[in-house]
């Protein structure tokens, strides 16, 4: 909670995160094993890519770092062929 982690300056994560596609467009859903960290750099040994098909549900920790990067959406062209 955004507002919690202000006024606290400290984060609280759901156990459990999950993702439920409604269609199947769009860039897929990028999962790091990797737990977000007060400071500095890590590497992120291993991500999985969950692609969109209509009715998936995934759900994983809900400590990881998850997102949707827009450079993984195939372009129009790449979907009609």
């Amino acid at each position: 909670d955004e507002k919690y982690a202000d006024v606290t300056h400290q984060m609280v994560h759901p156990h459990v995160a999950t993702v439920t596609y409604i269609s199947d467009h769009g860039a897929p859903t990028m999962i790091l094993e990797q737990v977000p960290i007060a400071s500095g750099h890590s590497m992120v040994d291993k991500a999985y890519l969950s692609h969109p098909k209509l009715g998936k549900h995934v759900s994983f920790d809900g400590r990881l770092l998850h997102g949707v990067p827009p450079e993984l959406m195939a372009s129009h062209a790449e979907k009609k062929s």
